[in-house]
């Protein structure tokens, strides 16, 4: 089974691409929340210098020019995440795109007719047909199902992107806090799920081409041969369906990779 053009170049598309609209205005919103997230700066900056000097006053400590400079040195790196917010985010699914353009560029040894549903061979009995027929019926209803899912997810994956898009300077904003990092580090990990699964989905549908075109291979060189050709089709069967579950489960396999 071979995902179509318009699929994968949904799959590979930049925000902007996959729908411009709601790419300007998630970045918009994101325009808009940075005077948030500065405000967050401002004053995560100011309580932690408060609490420092509070800290050193009670152990007979000075505050020195040194110490003020490399807490202020974490609050100016995260207010260039904060203002390069937008860029961050689309040079993450850059990242994810080029992967996936490098994936997509090696050609599998096979040829389109091998890897689709194997077909009931011709020199089968009437009887013998009628017998394979639902397991095929099937078969090509989980290769469908496949074909909207993989749709699914990608619509997903672009509107939690979007999503995240909108409110990443906020989220970054909490990076240089230690009691508040905790929340921006969850961000990230989530943000590179969503960034990782989008290859994951194609290196699937390769993976699986190639195993598909096994299984086809060893149906034709059965051809006239009943019970194999029932044994293979149903195996074929359960690696469909197997195949339509790691679909989905693509966005948990991800999460796991990034330590979610």
């Amino acid at each position: 089974m071979n995902i179509n053009e318009g699929v994968i170049k949904d799959l590979l598309s930049s925000l902007n691409d996959y729908n411009a609209t709601a790419n300007q205005f998630s970045t918009k919103i994101s325009s808009a929340l940075n005077i948030v997230a500065l405000t967050m700066l401002g004053i995560l900056i100011y309580i932690e210098i408060a609490n420092t000097s509070k800290k050193l006053a009670n152990e007979h400590g000075l505050l020195s020019i040194d110490l003020i400079v490399s807490i202020c040195w974490k609050y100016f790196v995260a207010l260039a995440f904060v203002l390069l917010s937008d860029k961050i985010i689309d040079a993450f699914v850059w990242l994810s795109s080029a992967i996936g353009h490098l994936i997509n560029g090696i050609p599998l040894e096979t040829t389109e007719a091998s890897s689709t549903v194997p077909t009931i061979p011709d020199s089968l009995s009437w009887t013998q047909k009628l017998a394979l027929a639902p397991i095929y019926t099937f078969t090509n209803f989980a290769m469908w199902t496949a074909e909207i899912a993989v749709k699914i997810l990608i619509f997903l994956r672009f509107l939690m992107l979007y999503i995240y898009k909108a409110v990443a300077g906020v989220m970054f904003a909490s990076m240089a806090s230690e009691e508040w990092s905790s929340i921006a580090k969850s961000y990230l990990r989530q943000l590179l799920a969503l960034v990782i699964q989008g290859f994951l989905i194609l290196l699937l549908f390769k993976v699986f081409g190639a195993i598909a075109m096994d299984q086809v291979m060893t149906i034709t060189a059965g051809e006239g041969d009943f019970l194999k050709t029932l044994g293979e089709q149903f195996l074929f069967l359960a690696k469909s369906i197997a195949f339509v579950s790691a679909l989905f489960g693509t966005q948990r396999l991800a999460q796991k990779m990034v330590g979610g």
